[in-house]
């Protein structure tokens, strides 16, 4: 992995992490009863063979043209594999149907070693680094940030972030529609827009143009419930140009008491 996307991507993280998790990690781990996945996987190779793919750690010791760097640091629950299938499907993209981390891993490796795996398609080397880490329970509601992080060799790396939300009583994700009154949408976006980071630039506006940016901040399922606020997360792209970064915006609990349902 190169220097300079490790350090884009551990200061993202912390960005992100520093929001939310507000207590020890071991103690929101134990509340949660979330269970560690956490590994750094080398595959170099070209052309690589299924019997190769089919055992990551044998991938390993093969060598070719091309360096593929893989690190996760992924936490998921213990008990509820409804919970953990969307958790995979939001890190490694497997259409909610693992919820196991080494098959999701494994899987998600090979499809990614053999689509890369060419010379037109990467620069030589690939990192790809993802987390999931939960926020603290809320009532019986938990969110959990998955954070993903790709460098295919371009000018830069790209960011996605993903925010899903639980009802630990229930066992079943929750989207804004359970969260929110649903006449009370409007009203939320305005929120959005008073605390949308951006308008401190005096220069900013808000394009009214179809796909133009910057845009205005919508209600979306990127959302993460805190103790005290419910912070919206939108990864680079979403709203405005990648030099904007991840735009987070904060809404306190108190402002939000007449909509939450």
């Amino acid at each position: 992995m190169k220097k300079t996307t490790g350090t884009v991507v551990f200061s993202l993280l912390a960005l992100l992490s520093g929001s939310f998790l507000l207590n020890a990690e071991e103690e929101i781990s134990e509340a949660h009863n979330l269970a560690p996945f956490s590994e750094e996987i080398f595959v170099s190779g070209a052309e690589l063979s299924p019997d190769i793919l089919g055992n990551i750690s044998q991938a390993r010791a093969f060598h070719g043209d091309h360096h593929f760097f893989f690190e996760f640091d992924v936490d998921y629950f213990k008990d509820v594999p409804a919970f953990n299938r969307a958790i995979f499907d939001a890190a490694f993209g497997c259409g909610e149907k693992i919820c196991d981390p080494e098959v999701a891993v494994e899987k998600f490796i090979s499809a990614t070693v053999r689509e890369l795996d060419k010379p037109t398609e990467t620069a030589g080397e690939y990192s790809f680094f993802v987390s999931t880490k939960a926020a603290p329970v809320i009532g019986n509601r938990v969110s959990v940030l998955v954070s993903r992080y790709e460098d295919t060799g371009g000018a830069h790396g790209n960011s996605v972030f993903s925010c899903l939300n639980f009802d630990l009583a229930e066992k079943k994700r929750i989207f804004l529609k359970d969260v929110f009154k649903e006449e009370c949408i409007p009203a939320l976006e305005k929120l959005l827009r008073e605390h949308d980071p951006r308008r401190e630039d005096a220069e900013f506006f808000y394009s009214v143009e179809k796909g133009e940016i910057p845009l205005p901040p919508r209600a979306t399922e990127n959302f993460l419930m805190l103790p005290d606020e419910i912070l919206f997360v939108y990864s680079p792209y979403e709203l405005d140009c990648y030099a904007a970064g991840t735009i987070l915006i904060h809404v306190p609990v108190a402002e939000l008491r007449e909509l939450l349902k």
